[in-house]
């Protein structure tokens, strides 16, 4: 056998082979025959020189039949070396010596394919090839792959039907909430019964937020939710989600503030869905557990690098909080039933779990401070990329003077930065009297004011008087006033426009909203932000009586009761039941406001809104439409935005609702 080594070494390429000694091939079949794992030596040419015993069991073969075979009888050569097997093991030693090779099925003398490894490596020049029988691994592996499909397949059926049922539950909560709804807009109720049913109706609401609050813990569980890397205007989200808890406040007389550090970047990137879902419940928990005072919401940046920015925002509530102690329990708030943190955000804390997680997933933090009876503090920290900046033309109000009427020191701090920034001289009092007084002064000395900025709120004295009597003066005439106030069913923004104000703006107060309105003042700018009310759209803000609306729903009693929600407040309505009548209604009438339901036959409302914003762009008008919709989460909001939606109410709805809607959409806008 040695001489048959030798031979077939020297045999091998063109190239000079070292010659394996006698006592070397003896030594190496010595080895191979003490091996535990089936091994067969072979030359460089693919034959074989010697074997254990291990192999011939591992293939079902006498070790008479081994003699002499060719490597490839085995293992196949690759396709690519053509039955080149010195080639191939010249190859596969070069580039994985000692390792094991990926699983490959080879077949026993019976006929029998199996999976093994095998790993090849020098010996004395030659080559030595190791066997691993992997089969039971392989097995244990199948196994372990249908038992993971099978989760996988029960997971995705348990989804499913949780969407389904989560549909049918919220389809029954809403028909209860509508029955109900439309009980207690009736005429001639007895308080104690109309007490017990806005109960009954608030309480429908909070089981249709813990339906949706379920769908979204559901979601994080399977690692559904996906986050976004894009540029936003942090400060427009953050205004946006705020204003929509203003109906909150305003109905139960509570504060709603929004302070914004100048030094927060306009842009950052990042995903805003999920910083909205984020905020959104914050600040549920806030207002649920507030019965006096208010809340706030304040924004700082603390670090900034030349990319990044160190966001903290936190959510102020004066509510009933909790004890000092129990406030490091916010990371364990759904695991805890039962406990304080618990109660005082509800149920089982799914939705501050949610939020925690979310938080988690974004690589921020978020703490609590808060003590007992006095109200609680939610500080959110987020390292968030500076998006890209855009140049303003604040140059508008470039060397403009304007009196501040606000005795709030943190409102005028915030007023006289952001004049500072657009280049306007400010001066500023907390007296109505004072104010007056002023203005007189600076129009005799020839420096007279082109602004008075007056907060109706936070001003000693009769803040509507001054615009009236500025109004009514000859020397004071030319002044602009604008007005700032939180607007309660219109009212404000009424007397308002019967006392001579320029230009209205509902709090709470953001930038955009400030620098919109004096531009508007100045007749500069004329599309403006809902929140601004003029005087040649003010009234319209509560004057519905000249409305004409188009719901778009495909179910009988929805359509019932949203008809006698707009015929309460006296709005003229025509009916559709799906997006492509909608689209044919459109075309042919004009409409002031479009209702729209999200998921109908035929066409649905997003595909709907889509149709009608390409063909408004071809006839120069937008008409509101607002979605209406079972199903308040963030993915249904955000889809009914990027669909070209304005706003969206959550079905069931009340007059009342749709009426603090509308008021946001001033026909004169948009026509």
């Amino acid at each position: 056998m040695g001489k048959a080594m030798t031979g077939n070494n020297q045999a091998q390429d063109n190239a000079p082979q070292k010659a394996v000694s006698v006592d070397e091939a003896l030594s190496a079949t010595e080895f191979i025959g003490a091996l535990e794992a089936a091994a067969i030596l072979f030359d460089q040419s693919g034959r074989m020189l010697a074997s254990n015993d291990a192999l011939t069991s591992l293939f079902g073969i006498s070790k008479g039949l081994v003699v002499g075979a060719f490597f490839d009888h085995y293992i196949p050569c690759p396709r690519e070396y053509q039955c080149n097997v010195p080639a191939y093991l010249k190859d596969y030693l070069h580039a994985n010596p000692n390792q094991w090779q990926q699983p490959v099925i080879a077949s026993k003398k019976s006929g029998e394919r199996f999976a093994l490894q095998f790993s090849v490596s020098s010996l004395h020049g030659n080559v030595l090839v190791m066997f691993q029988n992997i089969e039971a691994h392989v097995k244990e592996c199948q196994i372990v792959a249908d038992k993971l499909t099978e989760f996988q397949n029960t997971s995705k059926a348990k989804s499913h039907f949780l969407h389904h049922m989560s549909q049918e539950l919220r389809l029954s909560i809403n028909l209860l909430m509508n029955v109900v709804g439309e009980t207690i807009d009736s005429d001639g109720l007895p308080p104690l019964l109309e007490d017990d049913l806005n109960r009954a109706f608030n309480a429908g609401r909070d089981l249709q937020k813990s339906i949706g609050e379920m769908m979204d813990y559901t979601q994080m569980e399977s690692d559904k939710f996906e986050f976004r890397e894009i540029t936003f205007n942090f400060r427009m989200v953050l205004d946006d989600i705020v204003d929509r808890y203003l109906p909150i406040a305003h109905k139960h007389n509570l504060e709603l503030a929004t302070l914004v550090s100048p030094y927060v970047p306009e842009t950052v990137v990042g995903d805003p869905d999920r910083f909205h879902q984020i905020l959104q419940s914050l600040l549920n928990n806030a207002f649920k557990h507030t019965t006096e005072g208010g809340v706030t919401v304040r924004a700082s940046c603390d670090v900034e690098s030349d990319t990044t920015a160190t966001i903290q925002i936190e959510v102020m509530d004066t509510g009933s909080g909790i004890p000092e102690a129990r406030c490091q329990d916010i990371g364990r708030a759904f695991s805890t039933p039962g406990g304080h943190l618990s109660d005082r955000f509800g149920g089982m804390g799914v939705g501050l779990a949610i939020c925690k997680d979310l938080v988690d997933r974004m690589n921020g933090k978020i703490t609590l401070r808060s003590t007992d009876g006095v109200g609680a503090t939610f500080k959110l920290t987020l390292v968030m990329p500076k998006g890209e900046t855009y140049a303003s033309e604040h140059c508008n109000l470039a060397n403009k003077k304007m009196l501040l009427v606000n005795d709030s020191v943190g409102d005028r701090s915030h007023l006289q930065r952001y004049a500072k920034e657009w280049h306007i001289k400010t001066d500023v009092t907390g007296s109505v009297d004072h104010a007056i007084g002023m203005l007189h002064t600076a129009s005799r000395e020839d420096a007279s004011f082109d602004f008075v900025m007056i907060d109706l709120h936070k001003a000693h004295g009769d803040g509507l008087e001054l615009a009236k009597k500025i109004n009514n003066s000859t020397e004071l005439g030319h002044l602009k006033v604008v007005l700032l106030a939180a607007d309660r069913d219109g009212l404000n923004a009424t007397l308002a426009s019967d006392n001579g104000v320029d230009v209205f703006i509902i709090k709470p107060m953001r930038k955009h909203l400030v620098y919109d309105a004096l531009t508007v003042a100045l007749g500069r700018q004329s599309d403006v932000h809902h929140q601004i009310v003029t005087n040649n759209t003010v009234k319209s803000v509560k004057d519905h009586q000249t409305y004409r609306a188009l719901l778009v729903e495909d179910n009988e009693v929805n359509q019932i009761i949203a008809k006698g929600a707009l015929k309460r407040l006296g709005i003229s309505t025509d009916v559709t039941n799906n997006g492509e009548e909608a689209i044919d209604a459109i075309q042919d009438k004009h409409y002031d406001v479009v209702l729209m339901d999200c998921e109908m036959p035929i066409m649905d409302g997003f595909e709907a809104t889509r149709l009608i914003r390409s063909w408004e762009k071809t006839q120069d008008r937008h008409v509101p439409i607002i979605a209406l919709t079972a199903n308040e989460s963030t993915e249904c909001q955000k889809s009914c935005l990027e669909a070209g939606m304005d706003d969206f109410m959550q079905k069931p709805f009340r007059a009342d609702e749709l009426e603090t809607i509308l008021s946001r959409f001033p026909k004169e806008l948009f026509h």
